[in-house]
């Protein structure tokens, strides 16, 4: 991870919910020194707008060729059991970066665990979590593992280490990215060396929906 203050491939646009256009996000990580950049912005399979954002992706590409390297991403949550996301397979093939994420926690096709159901019994969302998870590092239409154990960390739930040995290995043989985020600061110290003694990639995302949170959320 060289230079991980100058690298974040994970930041919002105003696609999705950032604050800011993808121009103001790019400019301003221009002026910061910043190598390379991701805008990646949420999406759900009735997302109407993949076309247009791609489009100006490509446009910021030519014009600030050469100042920056620049990757489209979007950020879908996952689903079920199956580790499916929530986008559509044309969504994939039209930006750079898939981001897969845990924004709920599955408990079956499309339902998901509330917080009370989480806090009554979070040895069953450790389970199911690590399911999805497992499964997750299957898809092979996602690059990037976003914010892994945030949820959990939500609900103090601690990953043991045994499952983080499962998840680097397998994340190893499927060649899956992990994100190191800065916002949430997850994953773990141990986490991460289990992930780099697996030679897992990592990824910094700052998960920034504003210009001011990328200057707060930096390494």
């Amino acid at each position: 991870m060289h230079n991980i203050n100058k690298i974040d491939l994970h930041v919002h646009s105003t696609f999705s919910d950032g604050s800011n256009s993808p121009e103001e996000v790019v400019r301003y990580a221009i002026f910061n020194g910043y190598e390379q950049l991701a805008i990646v912005d949420h999406v759900r399979r009735t997302s109407d707008w993949i076309d247009k954002f791609a489009v100006e992706i490509t446009r910021l590409k030519n014009v600030y060729q050469g100042q920056i390297i620049l990757y489209s991403g979007i950020e879908a949550k996952v689903i079920n059991f199956n580790g499916d996301v929530d986008a559509r397979p044309e969504f994939f093939p039209k930006v750079d970066l898939v981001l897969g994420a845990f924004h709920r926690i599955p408990k079956g096709p499309e339902e998901y665990m509330s917080d009370a159901e989480i806090a009554q019994n979070k040895n069953k969302a450790l389970e199911f979590w690590f399911i999805c998870f497992m499964k997750l590092l299957e898809n092979h239409f996602v690059h990037i593992v976003a914010h892994p154990t945030a949820i959990l960390k939500r609900h103090d739930i601690n990953v043991p280490r045994d499952m983080k040995n499962n998840i680097a290995e397998a994340a190893a043989i499927h060649g899956k990215i992990v994100e190191v985020n800065s916002k949430y600061q997850v994953p773990d110290k141990e986490f991460i060396g289990i992930l780099q003694a697996n030679n897992v990639k990592l990824s910094f995302g700052s998960d920034s929906h504003s210009l001011g949170e990328m200057r707060s959320f930096t390494i």
